[in-house]
């Protein structure tokens, strides 16, 4: 709920308050500008940790237990690479400033990213797995819908967070990024 309404402050701030004004894109941003980021960052982490403990609870292979820990250490990764970006971002809310610490934010989008196709990978192939064992016609087709849900899912999520990162690096020198 926090992070919708500091998103509709700063979508206010440029389409509504500052309308027609093109310098307003290259000087300072509105306040809300550095909350988005670790917001989201904080809240990907939560997200991410969470599936990477049903990857580890789902599965008893050591790769898919060494595949969790990596998921892990990446969400824990990339999440504090935003927050700390965030926060030295918020003390002078700039767009010089801003491409100062674009490397933060590029791994803040590519852990996030990475971190999205392990957990949409190993929960297909755990789910695999799963319908693999089963001799049952039931289970097989609610762990076929299962598979599909995860492959629909993960895909958008991926698709999202794939089109983030290749505007931000893209285009650095814009908000364009901000679309998705």
């Amino acid at each position: 709920m926090a992070q919708t309404l500091f998103m509709t402050y700063e979508t206010w701030f440029y389409t509504i308050l500052n309308f027609n004004n093109e310098a307003i894109l290259t000087g300072a941003s509105p306040w809300t500008a550095a909350t988005i980021p670790i917001m989201a960052g904080l809240i990907s982490a939560m997200v991410q940790l969470f599936y990477a403990w049903r990857i580890w609870i789902l599965s008893k292979q050591m790769f898919m237990r060494g595949m969790a820990v990596i998921i892990v250490l990446i969400a824990l990764g990339q999440s504090l690479s935003a927050i700390v970006a965030s926060s030295i971002f918020s003390i002078q809310p700039t767009q010089a400033n801003l491409l100062k610490l674009h490397p933060a934010f590029d791994f803040w989008l590519a852990g996030s990213f990475t971190t999205d196709i392990l957990i949409s990978g190993s929960m297909i192939f755990i789910l695999w797995k799963a319908r693999s064992r089963t001799t049952w016609a039931r289970s097989e087709r609610l762990i076929d819908n299962l598979i599909i849900n995860v492959i629909q899912t993960g895909t958008l999520t991926v698709i999202c967070a794939g089109v983030d990162l290749a505007f931000f690096v893209g285009l650095e020198a814009t908000n364009l990024h901000l679309a998705p």
